[in-house]
C-alpha cells in the first residue's frame, strides 16, 4: 500500500500500480538471491566438522581458564597503568587535533570551503578508514615498540571519529545565536567562543568521554602488536597456552572499562538544560535575537546605556561591547 497526503493533510490511502508492484517483488527476489549465494560461498569455505565440535571447545577452554590465577594479577598493574595512559594521552592528543579539523570541516564555520574544509574532510576519512590495530604496526616499524607507539596510534584513530561527530555538532548549531553575538560587533574570535561554542560544549563533552572509552578496549589489544600495554603480557599467556593467566587478564581488562562507563558527562547535560533556559530578547533594529537571562523586559529598542546596564544583569555575560544603535 502506498500513502499520499492531500491538502487538508488527510491521509489517502492508494494500491501500488501494478508495474510498482512487480518492482517490489523483483527487489524482494534479488535480494533473496543474494543472500543464498553468499551462503553457498560461505558453506564452501567453511569446515562444518569443526563447527558442530565448537560447543565442546569452548566447554574444555573454559574449564581450563578457571580459577584464575590470582597471583598473577600482582604482574598486571603496571601493564595496566600503561594501558590508562595509553588510551587517556592518546585520547587527548586527538581531540586536541581533531578540533581545528572540525572547525575547517564544518560549511557554517570553515574558512574555506574550497581548500580547508576538502582538505580537512581528507584528514576525517583517512582516519577513520585505517584500523588502531594497523596504525600501531606502521607506528611499531617507524618509533619502535613501546608505549609511545600505541599512544600515537590511538591519537591517530581518534581524530577522525571525534572531528566527524564535532562538525556535525557545529553544523546543527542555532544559527541566531550566531548572528545575535556578531550583531553586537564582535569579532570572529569573540563569536566562535561566546556564540559557537557555549552550543557545542555538552555534544563535545560526551564525544571525547565515548571516545576515552572505546580507546580504553583498543588500547587492551594494541599489545599483541608490540605497541605496549597490557596486550604485550597477554600474548605471552596465549602463546604459552598459560589459560588460567588469559583468564585473569579478562579480569583485570574489566577494571579500566568499568571506570570509563562511570566517567558520565554530567555537566553536559547541566550546560544544555542552562543554555535551554535563555530565552532571546527581540531588537527591532536587528532581525538577530540578543540572548538574554531570561528576566521579564519590555520588548522595545534598547538605547547603549540601557543595553550595557542589561548586558551586567544578564546571567549570560558576553563581555562584548555593544553595537551602538542610532
Amino acid at each position: 500500500m502506498m500513502v499520499t497526503v492531500s491538502a487538508g493533510d488527510t491521509k489517502v490511502w492508494r494500491r501500488h500500480t501494478p508495474i510498482a508492484q512487480l518492482a517490489i517483488w523483483a527487489a524482494w527476489l534479488a535480494g533473496a538471491a543474494i543472500f543464498l549465494a553468499c551462503w553457498q560461498l560461505i558453506s564452501e569455505k567453511t569446515i562444518w566438522p569443526f563447527v558442530l565440535d565448537a560447543p565442546a571447545q569452548a566447554h574444555d577452554l573454559a574449564a581450563r581458564m578457571v580459577p584464575p590465577d590470582w597471583s598473577f594479577m600482582t604482574r598486571l598493574w603496571r601493564p595496566l597503568w600503561d594501558t590508562l595512559n595509553i588510551a587517556t594521552l592518546g585520547t587527548a592528543i586527538g581531540i586536541l587535533i581533531a578540533i581545528p579539523v572540525a572547525y575547517c570541516a564544518a560549511r557554517n564555520t570553515t574558512p574555506s570551503a574550497a581548500l580547508a574544509r576538502p582538505l580537512a574532510l581528507f584528514i576525517i576519512v583517512s582516519s577513520r578508514s585505517i584500523n588502531s590495530l594497523i596504525w600501531a604496526l606502521m607506528l611499531v616499524t617507524i618509533v619502535g615498540p613501546g608505549v609511545l607507539a600505541g599512544m600515537l596510534a590511538i591519537a591517530l584513530r581518534s581524530i577522525g571519529f571525534c572531528a566527524k561527530l564535532l562538525y556535525e555538532a557545529i553544523e546543527e548549531i542555532d544559527a541566531s545565536q550566531v548572528e545575535a553575538v556578531r550583531a553586537t560587533g564582535a569579532s570572529n574570535a569573540q563569536v566562535t567562543a561566546y556564540g559557537i561554542v557555549p552550543q557545542v560544549m555538552p555534544a563535545f563533552a560526551g564525544i571525547s568521554v565515548f571516545r576515552w572509552d572505546i580507546n580504553i578496549r583498543e588500547s587492551t589489544v594494541l599489545g599483541l602488536v608490540g605497541a605496549g600495554g597490557i596486550g604485550l603480557p597477554l600474548n605471552a599467556a596465549i602463546t604459552s597456552l598459560a589459560r588460567r593467566r588469559c583468564r585473569s587478564f579478562c579480569s583485570s581488562s574489566l577494571r579500566p572499562s568499568c571506570l570509563a562507563n562511570g566517567c558520565r558527562p554530567r555537566y553536559a547535560t547541566q550546560l544544555s538544560e542552562q543554555r535551554d533556559r535563555f530565552p532571546a530578547l527581540a531588537c527591532p533594529h536587528s532581525d538577530a535575537s540578543i540572548a538574554c537571562c531570561g528576566r521579564d523586559h519590555e520588548r522595545r529598542c534598547l538605547q547603549v546605556r540601557t543595553w550595557e546596564t542589561h548586558q551586567r544583569r544578564c546571567t549570560l555575560n558576553l563581555s562584548i561591547r555593544p553595537r551602538r544603535i542610532r
